[in-house]
């Protein structure tokens, strides 16, 4: 009965380049890592790493998906309709009401912004036609279904139909089908999904966390729309903070000042994470020699049980 680690990866868009960071500083200091299921994009760094647990050829190979032109249309689509921080004109205010409006309406009337073809087609050039089965290091990617309203995790097939799925964010990219299930993004329900790799087994789980504590400004409150997605934010952070409190250490880089469709900022994600991972190392490699002991002090005690006839 071995002791294994898990590793739950966040979604977050762009954010969860700062895994790869991270995922440096834990294979530095030798932490092992037996399992990693993820979450949107810590699927894709998470299947990238299963693959291949080499830490340049993972910051390498992802940081070429960021020049993507589906990522990089995804930046300018997202930047055109975010507004800037600076002083604006009478006019220039008019007409990015104008545009914000038909783009809402555009998003009411259809059931996503971006062709799924467009990020298929980056995810193809990442994972090709590799399997799970293919892995070097167990992985579970997680989506949600639409239809039923559950969380589903996925181990077996293709890949990149796996990510696709999971990284289906709502409203942004279309679901997609698979037999009778309609998949989007695993965040919808698990944004971390420390849930899904204690039911596969894991005896110490590190998370990394990319949403931050919740925070809102008044002045960002500007119309009803804006109360819809500010509340729901708070019901993802409700729920997000009772999902970590099943782990046994939790990494949370610094990413409040980044959106999550801003991929230009990818190499300043990784740092974040890097950073934050070194700030919590120590405290790691304590909690795991702390519960490693428990769990081989009382393990004679479970194979007694275990053998002991009816």
């Amino acid at each position: 009965m071995a002791f294994r680690v898990g590793l739950a990866l966040g979604g977050g868009g762009v954010k969860g380049f700062a895994h790869i960071g991270a995922l440096k500083v834990l294979r530095a200091a030798s932490v092992p890592v037996d399992l990693v299921v993820g979450t949107s994009m810590g699927a894709v760094v998470g299947a990238y790493f299963s693959s291949n647990p080499d830490n340049a050829q993972l910051e390498d190979r992802l940081l070429k998906l960021t020049e993507h032109p589906a990522l990089k249309r995804i930046e300018s689509f997202f930047g055109s309709i975010s507004g800037k921080d600076e002083p604006k004109f009478l006019i220039k205010k008019f007409l990015d009401g104008i545009k914000n409006l038909y783009l809402w309406n555009l998003q009411i009337t259809k059931k996503y912004l971006i062709p799924s073809e467009s990020i298929f087609e980056a995810f193809d050039e990442l994972f090709k036609e590799t399997q799970f089965r293919d892995l070097k290091i167990p992985f579970t990617c997680v989506a949600t279904d639409i239809k039923s309203g559950k969380s589903v995790t996925i181990n077996k097939g293709r890949i990149v139909d796996a990510v696709a799925a999971s990284c289906a964010m709502p409203g942004v990219f279309a679901p997609l089908d698979n037999n009778d299930q309609l998949l989007v993004d695993g965040g919808v329900l698990s944004l971390v999904p420390v849930k899904e790799i204690k039911d596969l087994g894991a005896d110490f789980i590190i998370a990394i966390n990319l949403a931050g504590e919740f925070h809102c400004r008044k002045e960002e409150l500007n119309s009803g729309l804006d109360l819809i997605l500010e509340a729901d934010k708070i019901r993802g952070s409700y729920i997000n903070k009772l999902n970590l409190a099943s782990c046994d250490w939790a990494i949370q880089p610094d990413l409040n000042n980044v959106r999550w469709w801003q991929f230009s900022k990818a190499r300043y994600c990784i740092e974040q994470g890097e950073a934050a991972a070194l700030r919590n190392i120590d405290n790691i490699k304590r909690a795991l020699k702390r519960k490693k002991f428990r769990y081989f002090w009382k393990l004679p005690l479970r194979l007694f049980q275990y053998r002991r006839p009816r």
